[in-house]
């Protein structure tokens, strides 16, 4: 029996998780954020939620073993490339 452990990827990401985002990118958030980011864990949530509803931004809750710990984003620039955007992931460590 392989005893490895099993990631899955679901759509979407689930909006209550945001905060749990917000925590998981603190050790690099100035690496990756601008002067424009949100500056606060409620502005960040309010923004995802905005995003999310969005009909070109999708997301992706990445689970390993039914655990929450990864997150995938890609946003189109229709009407021209609704095929080509940027995408986005983070992640938080898992435990072994």
């Amino acid at each position: 029996m392989d005893d490895s452990p099993r990631a899955i990827v679901r759509n979407p990401f689930p909006n209550h998780a945001w905060p749990q985002v917000w925590e998981w990118i603190q050790p690099y958030r100035r690496s990756v954020m601008d002067d424009n980011s949100p500056t606060s864990k409620g502005e960040f949530v309010k923004e995802q939620i905005v995003l999310c509803a969005t009909p070109t931004y999708r997301t992706w809750g990445v689970h390993r073993d039914n655990e929450l710990g990864g997150l995938i984003t890609f946003q189109t620039a229709p009407p021209a490339t609704p095929w080509a955007g940027p995408t986005r992931c983070s992640r938080r460590p898992f435990s072994a």
